[in-house]
């Protein structure tokens, strides 16, 4: 298993799958079983094997509570950040799961002081295009590097 979300799942596998009816998926997650029937939706090569999406028809409701508390698992580990847009003039702040700086503003670890934000919330509006790729540049850095610190 690849990926997980209540509609579907991403698998790796060694062989091509072919065209067919829907396929009985079962899996195990911390002992538990989770079992379903799912669709095939498409298939990518990824390296020296394949990768295929599947999209959930049928499962039992043990499974579902299982799938549920993997996703849930899943989501409490990943680390959280704060994606802060710069629109029409109004900042746009948003939590996320991706680090991605974007176009028009920065993001930041969700645990990075207010202090911080609110300064390179400061040099970003007032900067010109040089000033606020450096915004980006120190918040990737605060992202790729969580140990330094840029207190202002």
């Amino acid at each position: 298993m690849v990926d997980a979300s209540l509609n579907g799942i991403r698998l790796s596998h060694s062989t091509l799958l072919g065209e067919g009816p829907p396929y009985a998926i079962s899996l195990v997650w911390n002992g538990t079983p989770i079992e379903f029937v799912a669709e095939h939706r498409w298939t990518h090569v990824q390296g020296d094997q394949y990768q295929s999406g599947f999209e959930i028809r049928t499962i039992d409701p043990a499974s579902n509570v299982a799938l549920h508390r993997l996703i849930d698992e899943y989501l409490r580990q990943m680390p959280l950040y704060e994606c802060h847009e710069l629109i029409h003039g109004v900042w746009r702040k948003t939590t996320t799961t991706d680090s991605w700086q974007p176009q028009l503003g920065f993001t930041v670890p969700s645990t990075e002081s207010s202090h911080t934000v609110a300064f390179f919330r400061a040099a970003y509006s007032k900067g010109d295009a040089k000033m606020r790729e450096r915004i980006r540049n120190l918040a990737e850095l605060s992202i790729t590097h969580p140990e330094r610190r840029y207190e202002m």
